[in-house]
């Protein structure tokens, strides 16, 4: 139910990501994660970055040099 709120908010739906969740979660095609450090965040939303607390990881472990 978290994923179903976050995903109808503006920011997936101006963002273009909306549709690419639906579609993994649908199996209308493959899920890709670009590393392993991004399958472990990522899991659970089928490779799309729903929330902040995503983002700050995603940078934290995967760009830290950033």
């Amino acid at each position: 139910m978290v994923i179903e709120i976050a995903i109808v908010r503006p920011g997936p739906i101006q963002g273009d990501i909306a549709h690419p969740y639906l579609r993994g979660r649908n199996g209308e095609g493959p899920i890709e994660y670009p590393s392993n450090e991004l399958e472990d965040i990522l899991g659970r939303p089928l490779s799309v970055p729903l929330f902040q607390e995503q983002a700050m990881k995603i940078k934290i472990d995967v760009i830290p040099e950033l």
